[in-house]
């Protein structure tokens, strides 16, 4: 039981999460488009489907909805964001949901950039803590990360608040390759979370050709386990991906 909850709480910590980067945009940078995408995710013998969705709400705010789910757990997250027009992403609502055994964990953050301030109410226990004028929260900075790559822009320290604090996640461009997966083979930027003090590896992969869509996620523990998310299926804009 320990390990499937592991897993899921990997799975949705990989899957949806990075923060935003301290750089000078210009009104003029392209943002990421709306998609629809589904990964298979592996740890070990363990197998669980997850979907992302990134879709404009009628308000005019973006919104990024993951979802995993397998026979024993159900993990669901969204952020619902805007675009400041220097290209930062400014989150204002995230929700975390999830199941385990029929255990449950819920927690909904409220931002104020008036404030500058989150409102935490973790398992209906509320609390308020400041943050930084560039901080994302837990699913939104991946969208972050992408707009900086689309625009080759300098992948930095990304500041997320998480459980109460602020959190740092670094990340650096390693090159790119050809990447073969399920869906086809792809041209892609590969790029590697930066840990100190620590033996875990996380490496991404993002396709040049679609707007910078997540490929494929590994990730090995410092025990030695290791898992594996590779993108099954996706569309941009209602149009189908599909490899070289």
């Amino acid at each position: 039981m320990r390990q499937i909850k592991y897993f899921i709480t990997a799975v949705l910590t990989l899957l949806p999460a990075i923060t935003l980067s301290a750089f000078t945009a210009t009104a003029n940078a392209a943002l990421p488009q709306p998609f629809e995408a589904t990964y298979n995710a592996q740890f070990d013998s363990m197998k669980v489907a997850a979907k992302r969705r990134l879709s404009y709400r009628d308000d005019g705010q973006m919104e990024l909805h993951f979802s995993a789910k397998s026979f024993l757990a159900k993990v669901e997250e969204f952020s619902q964001f805007t675009w400041q027009d220097s290209g930062q992403l400014q989150p204002q609502r995230y929700e975390y949901h999830r199941t385990v055994l029929g255990k449950g964990r819920h927690a909904v953050l409220s931002f104020n950039w008036d404030t500058l301030t989150v409102r935490n109410n973790v398992q209906k226990k509320p609390w308020t803590m400041a943050i930084k004028p560039a901080t994302l929260d837990k699913l939104s900075y991946q969208i972050q990360l992408r707009h900086d790559l689309i625009n080759q822009l300098p992948t930095q320290s990304y500041a997320i608040a998480d459980g109460g604090k602020l959190k740092h996640y670094d990340f650096e461009v390693i090159g790119t390759e050809t990447l073969k997966i399920p869906l086809g083979t792809f041209k892609a930027v590969k790029v590697k979370r930066i840990r100190k003090d620590s033996n875990r590896e996380t490496y991404l992969w993002f396709a040049e050709d679609w707007d910078y869509l997540l490929l494929r996620l590994q990730q090995r523990e410092k025990d030695g386990k290791h898992y594996e998310i590779n993108l099954s299926k996706a569309s941009i804009n209602e149009q189908q991906v599909k490899g070289l």
